[in-house]
């Protein structure tokens, strides 16, 4: 399925920006992608037709995704559905406009001249709490796979 290629192809031209510095690279990358029609914010719909994309290249048998990043989206979805996605989306959209901006979506993370990689893997540079808030009850048990901080 064409979809399921380019939504692959997608993730694997992210993934190799998140592993090069700087953070904002990445950041930027997945804002675009969510950003359907490409005016710098994102409304409910436009992170629906994303999960929709996601969904149908995960669970397409014959997807061109590595089993690690079907795994991480699958677990993405999972959150999305467990918090409830426009519960999720409101806890983005700080300011009330229904849309969520690029600051908004990365407010949780302190973005530097390091990779997106590296840079999520430093404890002082995300603020897990406040992430795993957004994500209701699976939130907390999300917090207790992050090295150093606490289940809730």
């Amino acid at each position: 399925m064409q979809a399921d290629l380019e939504f692959a192809t997608l993730i694997e031209e992210t993934g190799a920006l998140c592993e090069a510095p700087p953070a904002t690279r990445c950041s930027h990358a997945i804002h675009r992608f969510l950003d359907g029609n490409a005016d710098g914010k994102i409304t409910f719909d436009e992170l629906d037709a994303a999960r929709r994309i996601a969904t149908q290249s995960a669970q397409d048998k014959d997807t061109p995704l590595t089993p690690e990043a079907r795994g991480l989206i699958g677990l993405a979805l999972i959150g999305l559905k467990s918090a409830g996605a426009q519960k999720v989306f409101a806890t983005f959209d700080a300011n009330g406009d229904q849309t969520v901006s690029h600051d908004e979506l990365f407010s949780d993370f302190q973005l530097d001249s390091r990779s997106f990689v590296v840079m999520a893997a430093d404890e002082n540079a995300v603020a897990w709490s406040s992430l795993a808030v957004r994500f209701g009850k699976l939130g907390g048990v999300l917090l207790g796979m992050v090295p150093g901080q606490p289940a809730r």
